[in-house]
């Protein structure tokens, strides 16, 4: 948008307060740490809102809303426009004179910062990556995957049903004996666990590695997936899945075939798997997407702030969208709450595939029409695999 001078110098201000500053201004209780965690200040709940300090931009998996800088943050807590979001962290009106010797100096100050901020956040991807790249290579290294093997079965997706219909090496899965889980507890990262763990590459769009998915595992557990306890400071379950690396825009390639056309895709492995091991067809890709932020990407926004859960950003290209070779893009459903709009986050994911795509067709009209479709959750808090279990 193309402001005033005084309506720019009050945005320049505004930006000179981080998210994490007005999270402790507002008095929200957030978990100490890199990735603060804690109740959203919208939608509640305990553990879903999360500020990224080094990033400084939030999301709460809840309600969906996202963002990067305070002005975004108020805009979307306060559901105020984006000229009172900015008075409101500044405390001054923007009808107030403009110093301009003041107002150069802050953008000079927030210009040099974003450097810095940009600078920072990329050394911290790059070594995320690293640290990625080590495990998924540390995994594939081993040859053993009996584990692995075992907690597929227990998921109603072993290499027996896989076998069937491709040979099981296909599967790009891989098992770690002894994987350590660390967590950032106290102001530094400690090893809260180590164990077998499944291990798959996250690929980014060009099949360049990404991060490392990871899963650790417990086959005495009833899924099968290691119980690891209450975290400590955020007093939630440690979660038994952790990525490591870039996963924006990335998808693990479980299976692809020599010639495909489409591509079945829900957001984790066993989700996935499901479909390949019980309702296979060829010429299909089976993919997961990590999680159904990657598959749906953004959310617009009305003119007063507001999410629209069902419709994209179509500003917004950071996350899965479909190679030129896909004809047909059909989302598995997890059955989430209702107030994370499952819907419509599937919805929007495929309406910005369904843009990406008429963009591409532009500029080159021999590429295939795209067809998407989604499949209903199976029930509130179940997805597929769930289904199917209960069925064995």
């Amino acid at each position: 948008m193309t402001l005033s001078p005084e309506f720019a110098a009050l945005r320049d201000e505004a930006m000179q307060t981080s998210c994490e500053s007005w999270a402790m201004r507002a008095r929200w209780k957030l978990a100490p740490g890199i990735d603060r965690a804690g109740p959203c200040p919208v939608c509640g709940g305990t553990d879903r809102f999360a500020i990224h300090t080094k990033k400084n931009t939030f999301n709460c998996r809840g309600c969906g809303m996202s963002g990067a800088g305070v002005i975004d943050l108020v805009m979307a807590t306060q559901n105020v426009p984006f000229v009172e979001a900015c008075e409101i962290v500044t405390d001054r009106k923007a009808s107030e004179p403009l110093d301009p010797v003041r107002a150069r100096r802050i953008a000079e100050e927030n210009v040099a910062a974003d450097q810095r901020r940009a600078e920072e956040a990329a050394r911290y991807r790059e070594q995320a990556r690293r640290d990625g790249w080590r495990i998924f290579s540390e995994a594939r290294a081993n040859a053993g995957r009996d584990n692995l093997s075992r907690y597929l079965s227990l998921r109603g997706v072993g290499f027996g049903l896989i076998g069937r219909h491709v040979p099981p090496d296909a599967i790009k899965l891989w098992e770690h004996p002894h994987l350590p889980l660390v967590e950032h507890i106290g102001g530094q990262w400690v090893t809260v666990h180590t164990g077998p763990a499944m291990v798959a590459a996250v690929q980014q769009p060009d099949g360049k590695f990404g991060a490392s998915h990871a899963t650790w595992l417990d086959l005495d557990q009833p899924k099968g997936k290691a119980d690891l306890g209450l975290h400590p400071e955020k007093n939630k379950p440690i979660p038994s899945k952790k990525v490591r690396g870039t996963k924006q825009g990335g998808v693990i390639r479980l299976y692809t075939p020599a010639h495909p056309s489409r591509i079945v895709m829900g957001e984790g492995i066993e989700t996935t798997l499901t479909a390949l091991a019980h309702n296979f067809e060829p010429d299909t890709a089976y993919w997961a997407g990590v999680d159904l932020g990657n598959m749906a990407g953004k959310a617009m926004r009305d003119q007063a702030g507001r999410l629209m859960h069902g419709l994209p950003d179509l500003d917004d290209w950071d996350c899965f969208l479909p190679p030129d070779w896909c004809a047909e893009l059909l989302y598995l459903t997890d059955g989430d709450e209702p107030e994370k709009h499952p819907i419509e986050k599937v919805t929007r994911g495929l309406m910005r595939a369904q843009a990406w795509r008429e963009r591409r067709l532009a500029e080159n009209p021999s590429l295939p029409v795209l067809d998407c479709a989604f499949v209903e959750p199976v029930g509130e808090g179940k997805d597929l695999n769930d289904l199917v279990r209960v069925m064995l």
